[in-house]
């Protein structure tokens, strides 16, 4: 079942903080409001009657291994009211989360582009860049076209349902013969079949020996 909210999920995947095992899954939290008694900056004060979905995974804050850090699916939403539910995380290991700086600390954690990033001047994570290594290149032993492919050879191919001539000009398959140089040796007759990575692949190319058994 997919997670209620896929954004913080993927988030706390990305964030390295261990496995991510999602509770209660598909339930979604019940929240009431009370206008009587504001809460964080004068907003209505937001009453879980049930919690619903949370994420369950280890504490960045404590030296919890086992992921008793909670933390809901509407965490860091903002709602009308402006509330944003950063207190619906709690960690049953050191109640690391119980202050509003805490729960901000771990969004610009879990968000380290967002808001509360940038708001408690935290540096951005490094810029990955990839790396590709140059091309392979491999030397094929010396191969000959499979027109020059011996009776029992071409047999071979066609009761397996293959043409020979469809192999050489459609795929660029070769046929090689006994080759001292090759490692490992070359000591029975092999099809040479190119390989080729498609487009916005890595950059690769090979080749797949299959032995032809002789007859």
């Amino acid at each position: 079942m997919a997670a209620l909210n896929p954004t913080l999920y993927q988030h706390l995947q990305a964030a390295r903080l261990g496995p991510v095992r999602i509770s209660n899954p598909g339930s979604p939290a019940q929240i009431v409001y009370d206008t009587l008694s504001p809460g964080f900056r004068g907003r209505p004060r937001a009453h879980v009657i049930e919690h619903g979905e949370q994420y369950v995974i280890s504490c960045p804050e404590c030296s919890d291994t086992r992921g008793r850090l909670c933390i809901s699916h509407r965490w860091g939403e903002v709602d009308d009211t402006g509330n944003d539910f950063l207190n619906l995380c709690y960690c049953f290991n050191e109640q690391c989360f119980a202050t509003r700086e805490a729960q901000e600390r771990l969004h610009a954690r879990i968000y380290p582009h967002g808001f509360h990033a940038r708001e408690l001047g935290l540096p951005p994570p490094p810029m990955i860049i990839p790396t590709f290594e140059p091309p392979r290149v491999f030397n094929l032993p010396e191969n000959r076209p499979l027109s020059e492919l011996e009776p029992q050879h071409r047999d071979y191919l066609e009761r397996r349902g293959f043409s020979p001539e469809e192999l050489e000009s459609r795929y660029g398959a070769r046929v090689c013969f006994e080759d001292p140089h090759s490692k490992p040796m070359i000591t029975e007759p092999r099809l040479i079949i190119p390989v080729f990575a498609p487009l916005g692949c890595a950059h690769f190319s090979g080749s797949i020996r299959i032995e032809l058994i002789r007859a």
